[in-house]
């Protein structure tokens, strides 16, 4: 039987950089109506938060899908350290 190489830190690391991007596009909703404050300018200001607000839609899929990759490198990592444990200590 061929043996299977998993690097499996790998896979938990591709888990959790999914996951801290998906954290930054939840905390990026806010982030342009705080701009757009931050501007002084109504017109100015106006104009951010029309972007950010045109954003949400693609921000959330992205986020989702982000979210997703986590959760899929996540079960892959788990799946395979049980395999493995079963495979080393069958019973």
């Amino acid at each position: 039987m061929a043996d299977i190489d998993i690097d499996l830190g790998r896979l938990s690391r591709t888990a959790s950089t999914a996951r801290t991007l998906k954290n930054e596009f939840d905390d990026a909703e806010g982030f342009a109506d705080d701009i757009g404050e931050l501007t002084g300018h109504d017109g100015l200001a106006d104009k951010i938060e029309d972007f950010g607000n045109d954003w949400d839609v693609a921000r959330e899929e992205l986020r989702d899908g982000l979210a997703s990759v986590a959760d899929f490198m996540q079960a892959i990592h788990d799946t395979f350290i049980d395999l493995d444990d079963k495979m080393a200590n069958p019973r």
